[in-house]
């Protein structure tokens, strides 16, 4: 049996991530947990660097083969606030000037 310490996580892109981390127990019938930990899958593909939502499926596999229940893990990855402070910055910088140039026209 698996189970995940959260089922969302939230970072900033590019923050550091380890979707295992974020296991909090995993017990079988016949293995300890130290084998279980080494046979933990992560499906799904994320990029941290890449706002956007994703969802990852964690499950282990145990030395008989089987597998655990599957737990899903969705990592929200935000916009770091150096791109969105930029992207508010340079869209000011534009309505400003666009101002400045309008007001220039209707003096001359």
């Amino acid at each position: 049996m698996l189970t995940l310490s959260e089922n969302q996580v939230t970072i900033t892109a590019g923050d550091a991530f380890d979707p295992v981390s974020y296991v909090a127990t995993i017990t079988d019938d016949r293995d300890n947990r130290y084998v279980l930990w080494r046979n933990i899958s992560v499906a799904g593909s994320y990029d941290v660097d890449v706002p956007g939502e994703y969802e990852l499926s964690i499950y282990a596999v145990d030395s008989s083969g089987y597998s655990s229940n599957v737990e899903t893990l969705l990592l929200v990855v935000e916009e770091a606030e150096t791109e969105k402070e930029t992207e508010t910055e340079t869209e000011t910088e534009a309505e400003t000037e666009s101002g400045t140039e309008e007001e220039a026209g209707q003096t001359a």
